[in-house]
């Protein structure tokens, strides 16, 4: 089974590491789709994707709100990466903040966020 990975992130360098860091790790296992706004991260998101890694500070959405917005039309786990918190640690239902600019474990929390998901368990 291949695991459909949405990114929405809008700084190019993170995105190519966040991009080889999947790619690396478990090619043969993800297929990646890569936005840079929310607008984009909405009309990409499918009955079929499987965990959002998401940024909340975007060109078209900044903080709290764009995890709100997400999480309302997502069926799949959110992970929230961003440099700051917003006060959404411990508080999310389907959702895992990871803080940039550690990236090393973002794939490790969409992981467990899937598992969650799987296990009709909330994650956080």
């Amino acid at each position: 089974m291949r695991y459909n990975i949405l990114i929405v992130e809008d700084d190019e360098g993170l995105l190519h590491h966040l991009r080889q860091l999947f790619l690396l790790n478990v090619r043969e296992m993800v297929s990646i789709t890569c936005v840079s706004t929310l607008g984009e991260a909405m009309e990409a998101l499918g009955m079929d994707t499987h965990a959002v890694l998401l940024d909340l500070n975007l060109p078209d959405s900044k903080g709290r709100a764009t995890y709100d917005v997400m999480a309302s039309i997502s069926m799949a786990p959110v992970v929230v990466l961003c440099g700051d918190d917003y006060g959404l640690q411990g508080e999310l239902g389907n959702g895992i903040v990871h803080i940039k600019p550690d990236i090393s474990g973002a794939m490790e929390a969409v992981a467990v966020a899937m598992l969650y998901k799987e296990h009709g368990q909330a994650a956080g």
